[in-house]
């Protein structure tokens, strides 16, 4: 059984571990997180990593957008259709 996790519940989390961020300080958190993305990627292709590591990263890089989308009082799930929708219209005028 998997477990759900809120943006609220990610949020409140990290607010009492390490205090109230800013939306500017989260989008710098999210671009060091995306750099060990990038960085296990690197490593897989010198075997040094594992798709484990790859899992756990992007699973890092999904907490901190949780916790941008909680600040604004959206769920990443509200966000992702939403412009899905949006890409999806521009992409069928064509």
């Amino acid at each position: 059984m998997k477990t759900i996790t809120t943006e609220e519940e990610i949020y409140h989390f990290a607010v009492e571990r390490w205090g109230h961020k800013s939306v500017a300080d989260l989008a710098l958190k999210l671009s060091e997180e995306s750099g060990e993305v990038a960085g296990v990627c690197i490593k897989r292709g010198e075997r040094r990593s594992t798709l484990s590591d790859l899992d756990n990263e992007i699973g890092d890089v999904l907490i901190v957008l949780s916790q941008m989308a909680s600040l604004r009082g959206q769920t990443l799930e509200e966000l992702r259709a939403s412009r899905f929708l949006q890409i999806k219209a521009r992409f069928e005028k064509l």
